[in-house]
């Protein structure tokens, strides 16, 4: 470059209102970052502004400086620009559904870079300043995404692929099931020899616990979703069908609890059914009446399921005396049946696919009872009105 460009920085005006004498001095320093930094020989203040060579600058933020003689102009590319460059990589030589993956991967490590680079140019363009902004990172660090599933993949056109994922948000204190995306992907183009693809769009429906990234679109309504029938199967990972277990057996365990005995909820002796002195009124706002009861088990199983397992069983048996009666407006639970625990552990972390059709899928994974290798378990699960079920008992 045979011109020394000078670069007027603005900001330190204000700053450094300086006497050449004093400028002069070699003591004076400046600070990058926190760290002290020796002004050039070149430096030198003009008209109350500091002018420092713009190579120098740019090379202490830890850019890069480029020269154009044939169009007389001069490229700049930032320490972020640099590291966005490197990271829109990840759209080549990949596939739509591991896009979508390396994007989630981004939320779930706030990596507003990783989850920049996955976007296309349209979208990029729209969120620059606001991952600017918030110097490339994104959410917080409570609450945080788990438990995600790629619920559906429709192949929309050859070159346009649309799924929906779903997730759970989760703080040190709380834990929130509901969340759900739609992300359109489209191909790159002319990107031979190479497949590549980017994100067009991403739709969230609104919640109130969730910070989201700058390149969702949140909808306040319920998000618009492909069904699994638009591609013929539910076309479940293994990773997939373990954050489903864990989103679903821990309630089961639950449930399982609650319909073992009658210790599961802190009860009223003194208010009992007229005539059936044995059954006490339950106190828990979360469950007065049997349609409560049934409300939860139906969150969880398939109602086949529920009506085979716990229903028959414990609400309306046919020799037995109910565990469960509605009285009054009030649930009351038979204080006779003392219950007992549970000895087994599901290892959801052994969970792996035995097969999967339309709607359906089977999960084998490990068991213990009382800390001692007990059987495998063979689990089903359906996917019924946009929600996965447990089609099969644990016990």
């Amino acid at each position: 470059m045979s011109k020394k460009w000078m670069v007027s920085i603005l900001t330190l005006t204000t700053v450094i209102m300086l006497s050449g004498t004093i400028f002069a001095s070699s003591n004076f320093k400046i600070s990058i970052n926190g760290v002290n930094v020796q002004l050039p020989n070149e430096a030198k203040l003009e008209d109350g502004q500091l002018l420092i060579p713009i190579r120098w600058i740019t090379e202490k933020l830890g850019a890069t400086l480029g020269w154009s003689e044939a169009e007389s102009s001069i490229n700049i590319k930032t320490a972020n620009q640099i590291q966005i460059n490197r990271f829109m990589d990840v759209q080549r030589d990949t596939t739509a559904r591991k896009l979508v993956e390396l994007w989630l991967q981004g939320v779930r490590t706030r990596s507003g870079s990783l989850q920049y680079a996955t976007l296309s140019p349209q979208l990029q363009q729209a969120t620059f300043k606001t991952f600017e902004n918030q110097y490339w990172g994104t959410g917080d660090s409570s609450p945080w995404i788990e438990n995600v599933v790629i619920r559906s993949e429709e192949k929309v056109q050859d070159d346009l692929v649309r799924f929906v994922v779903e997730y759970d948000l989760a703080s040190s204190n709380w834990h929130w099931s509901g969340g759900r995306k739609e992300i359109t992907v489209e191909r790159i183009q002319n990107s031979p020899p190479y497949e590549a693809w980017q994100i067009t769009s991403i739709h969230t429906k609104s919640n109130e616990h969730e910070i989201f990234t700058p390149s969702e679109t949140v909808n306040d309504t319920e998000v618009t979703t492909t069904s699994p029938q638009a591609s013929g199967s539910v076309n479940l990972t293994d990773n997939e069908a373990k954050a489903i277990l864990n989103r679903l057996i821990p309630k089961a365990v639950d449930l399982y609890g609650m319909f073992n005995g009658s210790d599961n909820f802190k009860v009223d002796k003194t208010k009992t059914i007229p005539g059936e002195e044995g059954y006490a009124q339950v106190i828990d706002e979360s469950f007065k009446s049997v349609a409560d009861l049934k409300k939860a088990v139906e969150d969880v199983f398939t109602i086949d399921c529920a009506q085979k397992v716990f229903y028959s069983r414990y609400l309306t048996p046919e020799k037995d005396r109910p565990l469960y009666k509605d009285y009054e407006g009030k649930l009351y639970v038979d204080k006779n049946n003392g219950g007992h625990g549970w000895a087994t552990e599901f290892l959801i972390d052994t969970a792996k696919l035995k097969g999967q059709k339309d709607h359906a899928a089977e999960i084998e994974l490990d068991t213990t009872v009382l800390d001692e290798p007990g059987n495998k378990l063979t689990i089903s699960i359906v996917y019924v009105k946009d929600k996965w079920f447990l089609a099969s008992r644990l016990d």
